[in-house]
């Protein structure tokens, strides 16, 4: 994940850096969703933090590859000038439509994480006085 991550400031070739964060992102999907189903059948569900993981992977693989063939703009690079032209194309609405499902599904899962940080929070603040 890291290793992607920093491949996201490669400047030099946009198509392999592209191609290289697909990659790591796609064996992060894959290492999750085995690592969600291990021990699955055996009278127990699929582990749901993976499985969130696994959906995550899957969002930054849907970024990488379907976003910036949606806007028109190129994947990465450095700007032709004092400000890189803004593409007037508007997102084809099938790109839309996955994108705002997959943000909503995403800000859903991040819930359960989110309501344990502020009772964690509040707790620590009720400690202290």
């Amino acid at each position: 994940m890291c290793a992607a991550l920093i491949a996201m400031t490669w400047r030099s070739e946009p198509a392999a850096a592209t191609q290289l964060q697909v990659a790591l992102f796609g064996c992060a999907a894959f290492w999750f969703g085995l690592t969600s189903l291990a021990g699955f059948g055996q009278g127990r569900m699929p582990s749901l933090p993976a499985l969130f993981h696994t959906l995550m992977a899957g969002v930054m693989i849907w970024m990488l590859a379907a976003m910036p063939a949606g806007t028109g703009m190129p994947a990465a690079g450095a700007a032709r000038g004092a400000m890189a032209p803004i593409s007037r194309a508007a997102t084809p609405t099938p790109v839309l439509v996955i994108s705002i499902l997959l943000a909503a599904s995403c800000a859903a899962a991040s819930i359960p994480w989110l309501a344990r940080a502020i009772a964690g929070m509040a707790a620590m603040h009720f400690a202290t006085m």
